[in-house]
Protein backbone atom coordinates (compact mmCIF):
# COMPACT_ATOMS: atom_id res chain seq x y z
CA UNK A 1 0.00 0.00 0.00
CA UNK A 2 1.39 2.99 -1.08
CA UNK A 3 1.59 5.58 1.99
CA UNK A 4 -1.04 7.99 0.27
CA UNK A 5 -3.34 5.04 0.34
CA UNK A 6 -2.46 4.74 4.00
CA UNK A 7 -3.85 7.75 4.71
CA UNK A 8 -6.87 7.45 3.25
CA UNK A 9 -7.64 3.98 4.39
CA UNK A 10 -6.99 5.68 7.78
CA UNK A 11 -8.89 8.90 7.09
CA UNK A 12 -11.90 6.56 5.92
CA UNK A 13 -11.65 4.18 8.71
CA UNK A 14 -11.36 6.93 11.60
CA UNK A 15 -14.38 8.37 9.43
CA UNK A 16 -16.09 4.61 9.41
CA UNK A 17 -15.22 3.04 13.15
CA UNK A 18 -14.20 6.26 14.87
CA UNK A 19 -16.77 8.40 17.21
CA UNK A 20 -19.53 9.69 15.15
CA UNK A 21 -21.60 12.74 16.41
CA UNK A 22 -25.18 12.25 17.25
CA UNK A 23 -27.42 13.41 14.20
CA UNK A 24 -26.86 16.33 12.21
CA UNK A 25 -29.81 26.09 4.20
CA UNK A 26 -32.20 28.28 4.93
CA UNK A 27 -35.34 28.14 5.66
CA UNK A 28 -38.25 29.65 3.98
CA UNK A 29 -39.26 31.21 7.06
CA UNK A 30 -37.64 32.14 10.02
CA UNK A 31 -36.85 28.38 12.21
CA UNK A 32 -34.67 27.02 14.24
CA UNK A 33 -33.32 24.49 11.94
CA UNK A 34 -30.90 25.11 9.30
CA UNK A 35 -30.27 22.22 6.50
CA UNK A 36 -26.65 21.48 5.96
CA UNK A 37 -25.96 21.47 2.21
CA UNK A 38 -23.29 20.69 -0.52
CA UNK A 39 -23.75 22.86 -3.38
CA UNK A 40 -22.19 22.84 -7.10
CA UNK A 41 -20.88 26.15 -8.52
CA UNK A 42 -24.23 26.44 -11.17
CA UNK A 43 -26.97 25.44 -8.34
CA UNK A 44 -24.65 28.05 -5.72
CA UNK A 45 -24.80 30.98 -8.63
CA UNK A 46 -28.61 30.29 -8.98
CA UNK A 47 -29.08 30.78 -6.23
CA UNK A 48 -27.34 32.96 -4.52
CA UNK A 49 -28.68 34.25 -1.23
CA UNK A 50 -32.03 33.66 -2.03
CA UNK A 51 -33.99 31.20 0.91
CA UNK A 52 -35.36 28.08 -0.01
CA UNK A 53 -39.21 27.79 -0.70
CA UNK A 54 -40.59 24.65 0.21
CA UNK A 55 -43.25 22.88 1.84
CA UNK A 56 -42.08 20.77 4.42
CA UNK A 57 -38.73 22.60 5.18
CA UNK A 58 -39.00 21.78 8.84
CA UNK A 59 -40.03 18.06 8.55
CA UNK A 60 -36.90 17.62 5.96
CA UNK A 61 -34.61 20.26 7.96
CA UNK A 62 -35.53 17.72 11.38
CA UNK A 63 -35.56 14.81 9.55
CA UNK A 64 -31.42 14.98 8.01
CA UNK A 65 -30.42 16.55 11.77
CA UNK A 66 -31.56 13.65 13.11
CA UNK A 67 -29.47 11.40 11.15
CA UNK A 68 -26.61 13.62 10.75
CA UNK A 69 -27.22 13.59 7.15
CA UNK A 70 -26.52 16.83 4.69
CA UNK A 71 -27.68 17.53 0.76
CA UNK A 72 -25.63 17.68 -1.56
CA UNK A 73 -27.09 19.46 -4.67
CA UNK A 74 -26.04 19.38 -8.33
CA UNK A 75 -27.83 20.83 -11.50
CA UNK A 76 -27.57 22.89 -14.45
CA UNK A 77 -29.49 25.92 -16.29
CA UNK A 78 -29.55 27.02 -19.49
CA UNK A 79 -31.41 27.92 -22.98
CA UNK A 80 -32.03 25.30 -25.63
CA UNK A 81 -34.35 25.03 -28.91
CA UNK A 82 -35.78 28.36 -27.76
CA UNK A 83 -36.94 26.88 -24.25
CA UNK A 84 -35.25 27.85 -20.83
CA UNK A 85 -34.41 25.09 -18.58
CA UNK A 86 -33.33 23.99 -15.35
CA UNK A 87 -32.77 20.34 -13.52
CA UNK A 88 -31.16 19.60 -10.01
CA UNK A 89 -30.99 16.33 -8.00
CA UNK A 90 -30.63 16.15 -4.09
CA UNK A 91 -29.03 13.04 -2.82
CA UNK A 92 -28.46 12.54 1.10
CA UNK A 93 -25.03 12.38 2.63
CA UNK A 94 -23.69 11.24 5.69
CA UNK A 95 -21.96 14.40 7.28
CA UNK A 96 -19.30 12.20 9.57
CA UNK A 97 -18.07 9.21 6.59
CA UNK A 98 -19.40 11.68 3.46
CA UNK A 99 -21.26 8.75 1.70
CA UNK A 100 -23.64 9.68 -0.40
CA UNK A 101 -26.78 7.77 -1.34
CA UNK A 102 -26.58 6.57 -5.38
CA UNK A 103 -30.33 7.43 -5.29
CA UNK A 104 -31.56 11.11 -5.74
CA UNK A 105 -34.78 13.86 -5.78
CA UNK A 106 -34.33 14.74 -9.63
CA UNK A 107 -36.34 17.53 -10.62
CA UNK A 108 -36.71 19.10 -13.86
CA UNK A 109 -38.73 22.53 -14.96
CA UNK A 110 -38.51 23.97 -18.52
CA UNK A 111 -39.97 27.54 -19.12
CA UNK A 112 -40.73 29.13 -22.63
CA UNK A 113 -39.11 31.94 -22.57
CA UNK A 114 -35.38 31.70 -23.61
CA UNK A 115 -33.48 33.64 -21.13
CA UNK A 116 -30.64 32.98 -18.74
CA UNK A 117 -32.67 34.60 -15.84
CA UNK A 118 -35.44 32.52 -16.49
CA UNK A 119 -33.69 29.09 -17.29
CA UNK A 120 -31.70 30.47 -13.75
CA UNK A 121 -35.55 30.42 -12.03
CA UNK A 122 -36.58 27.13 -13.81
CA UNK A 123 -33.19 25.90 -11.87
CA UNK A 124 -34.17 27.42 -8.48
CA UNK A 125 -38.31 26.25 -8.85
CA UNK A 126 -36.34 22.87 -9.85
CA UNK A 127 -34.24 22.66 -6.40
CA UNK A 128 -37.29 23.57 -4.09
CA UNK A 129 -39.19 20.70 -5.87
CA UNK A 130 -36.31 18.34 -5.60
CA UNK A 131 -36.45 19.28 -1.74
CA UNK A 132 -40.16 19.27 -1.47
CA UNK A 133 -40.22 15.63 -2.99
CA UNK A 134 -37.35 14.79 -0.07
CA UNK A 135 -39.36 16.60 2.50
CA UNK A 136 -43.21 14.47 1.76
CA UNK A 137 -41.80 11.64 1.20
CA UNK A 138 -40.81 9.30 3.89
CA UNK A 139 -40.61 6.31 2.55
CA UNK A 140 -37.96 7.42 -0.18
CA UNK A 141 -35.63 9.08 2.55
CA UNK A 142 -36.08 5.76 3.81
CA UNK A 143 -34.47 3.98 1.10
CA UNK A 144 -32.01 6.58 0.55
CA UNK A 145 -30.72 6.68 4.10
CA UNK A 146 -30.62 2.51 3.74
CA UNK A 147 -28.60 3.24 0.72
CA UNK A 148 -26.22 4.94 2.66
CA UNK A 149 -26.07 2.41 5.73
CA UNK A 150 -25.57 -0.56 3.02
CA UNK A 151 -22.44 1.11 1.53
CA UNK A 152 -20.82 1.94 5.01
CA UNK A 153 -20.83 -1.75 6.18
CA UNK A 154 -19.72 -2.49 3.15
CA UNK A 155 -17.00 -0.23 3.19
CA UNK A 156 -16.50 -1.10 6.78
CA UNK A 157 -16.44 -5.05 6.04
CA UNK A 158 -13.42 -4.23 2.92
CA UNK A 159 -11.63 -2.30 5.72
CA UNK A 160 -11.75 -4.98 8.08
CA UNK A 161 -9.99 -7.24 5.56
CA UNK A 162 -6.21 -7.88 6.36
Amino acid sequence: MTGRSAVLGAVLALALFGPSAPAAARPEAPAACSINETRDDRVAAAMGERPYAFAGYDTLCRFLKERGLSVDLAGDSGVLSGRSYGWVYVRLVDRTTRIASYGSSFTTVLNAEASTPKAEEAMRQALNGAMATLASNPQFRAQLVEQIATETARLRRVLAKP
